[in-house]
């Protein structure tokens, strides 16, 4: 777990945050705070992906530096591991605009051995990290309570499971149980053998105790091309 010296947040009601990586994740992770009354800095790779939120008043920054060097609360959401590199590394990125008393708070889907060797780096900063969105949180613990007012702002959970890896590490357990939820009721239903009606079965059980949460919700737009029919194609 690391280590952080921690000072004041300019304004502890209403800090400054600033977002990396304003795709279609990280743009509503910017737009909820923002939505508050919250003063959001934010770059992205594309700039053009930002407009609305900077229609909205969001600060462009063009690097990630200079988000950091702008904010309290710096959240990272970009695609894979080899992204968070790019957006934390090098003179520009996140770890040189950091300084002792800020936050960064990594939601990127990476590997447990990258959000730990990040974590180690934001300490040797001064800093303090959570990382993992209901909220999955891990990192230092007292960081985790001074962050906390912004976290129930970006989910309607929010839950602290120890060290980072840890959060990684049940984010990809939850990852993995979505999709057997999807596979297992589409590949039984849906299937040439099958050939059941793609309006009904896959939510036929969605009342009971079978039901599987993930399907109900997508179950439609997976079936919506049955593979009994000529032509169609899985989804």
């Amino acid at each position: 777990m690391s280590d952080a010296v921690v000072t004041e947040i300019h304004n502890p009601d209403r800090p400054v945050i600033g977002v990396v990586g304003l795709g279609p994740m990280g743009g509503h992770i910017a737009a909820r705070p923002q939505s508050l009354g919250n003063l959001i800095y934010g770059t992205n790779r594309t700039r053009a992906k930002a407009d609305p939120l900077i229609g909205r008043g969001l600060r462009w920054c063009d690097t990630p530096r200079q988000v950091t060097e702008a904010a309290d609360v710096i959240i990272s959401m970009v695609t894979e591991g080899d992204a968070l590199q790019v957006v934390t590394g090098g003179p520009e990125g996140i770890l040189a605009g950091l300084h002792a008393g800020q936050f960064h708070l990594d939601m990127s889907t990476i590997s447990p051995g990258g959000s730990r060797e990040l974590a180690g780096r934001v300490a040797a900063r001064g800093a303090a990290t959570d990382g993992s969105l209901a909220v999955i949180v891990g990192g230092d613990p007292d960081a985790y309570i001074r962050v906390g007012a912004i976290l129930r702002q970006l989910g309607s959970t929010v839950t602290f499971v120890g060290d980072n890896e840890h959060a990684l590490l049940l984010k990809l357990a939850i990852n993995i149980s979505l999709a057997v939820q999807m596979l297992a009721p589409t590949e039984g239903c849906c299937s040439p053998n099958m050939a059941a009606s793609t309006d009904t079965s896959p939510w036929t059980c969605s009342p009971t105790a079978r039901s599987a949460p993930r399907c109900s919700r997508r179950g439609r737009r997976c079936c919506s091309d049955h593979p009994a029919r000529p032509g169609s194609t899985w989804r």
